[in-house]
């Protein structure tokens, strides 16, 4: 995967990876330097709006949010990005009830993207972009099946590491929303609804591994 195959995916992905190198004028190097800066703060950052929605702190909630929009923005994340300039704005007009319809979805979107840097920046900054699992079918596939089983075992600490591992390799909008759902279940303990949407997705994955093997074949 070349500077130029990674950005591709990460538009195909829904980041706007494209437009934030034309606004560097295809500086690369200080992309990943965003996508540096960006991982470093967004661990502690959600805690902390979380925090302050258990605290329902919505003075400070409304400028941290606004600072997630700014760096979510940076790096390419627009959408996201655009959730939380509203939370923000939510927060400023005590508008507590839309708070609670999507922060915690964001939230989500959060965990999965906080993952994906960790995998993308150490190649990213080296240049060695041939060495990285990332969205590479085979490996995707080989990560679903340890959380399949972790989740067939109910054993809660293991499926939240095979889904951080498997949320790092993707690249795939959809198999994203799913680990987030499945994210969801298994922090509730309800490992029955967690089966049952892996194994839609797991099925529809094999499907599509397979008949881009088959492709690549013909």
């Amino acid at each position: 995967m070349t500077p130029q195959e990674l950005i591709a995916a990460l538009d195909s992905f829904g980041l706007y990876a494209s437009e934030v190198m034309r606004e560097l004028h295809g500086d690369f190097t200080q992309y990943v330097k965003r996508m540096e800066d960006a991982a470093q703060v967004l661990g502690d950052l959600t805690d902390t709006l979380k925090r302050e929605v258990t605290e329902e702190n919505w003075d400070a909630f409304a400028d941290d949010i606004f600072s997630l929009n700014t760096l979510l923005y940076g790096i390419g994340a627009r959408d996201c990005a655009g959730r939380a300039r509203k939370l923000s704005q939510a927060a400023r007009n005590r508008n507590v009830d839309y708070i609670h319809n999507d922060f915690f979805s964001l939230m989500g979107n959060m965990y999965m993207l906080d993952k994906k840097l960790v995998m993308i920046i150490p190649v990213a900054r080296t240049g060695d972009l041939k060495k990285t699992p990332l969205n590479l079918p085979q490996a995707l596939h080989g990560s679903l099946e340890k959380l399949g089983r972790a989740i067939r075992a109910i054993n809660a600490v293991e499926a939240m590491v095979q889904l951080a591992n498997t949320a790092s390799l993707s690249l795939d909008m959809t198999l994203d929303m799913a680990l987030k759902a499945i994210k969801a279940d298994l922090e509730k303990g309800d490992f029955i609804s967690a089966q049952q949407k892996f194994d839609d997705i797991f099925k529809a994955y094999t499907e599509r591994l397979a008949a881009s093997s088959l492709s690549d074949r013909t």
